[in-house]
């Protein structure tokens, strides 16, 4: 589903920027992305006032954050589209 990376802070990976290492979790949106869902992404987690780091890496984007912060980020859900949010489960009182 969802390429979810966590960065452990304690570890230091010589090839990572130390800006990226600083951020808990990483999501990395596939190449075939649109601008158009970036910006909607990038807006949605401005609006909701979530800390984030934008970076490339190749030709994908990644988008870190915190940890936490899981229902404002993109993600793939079960139809194997792209969109913002996690996808609610039967019996998620969340959503």
């Amino acid at each position: 589903m969802t390429h979810v990376e966590s960065n452990d802070p304690d570890e230091f990976i010589d090839d990572r920027d130390p800006k990226r290492a600083a951020w808990e979790t990483e999501v990395h949106l596939p190449t075939r992305a649109t601008p158009e869902f970036i910006s909607a992404a990038l807006l949605h987690l401005i609006e909701n006032k979530i800390e984030f780091g934008i970076f490339y890496e190749g030709d994908k984007v990644v988008i870190a954050y915190e940890f936490g912060n899981d229902p404002y980020v993109p993600s793939m859900w079960s139809d194997r589209s792209w969109r913002i949010g996690h996808e609610p489960f039967y019996g998620d009182d969340d959503d």
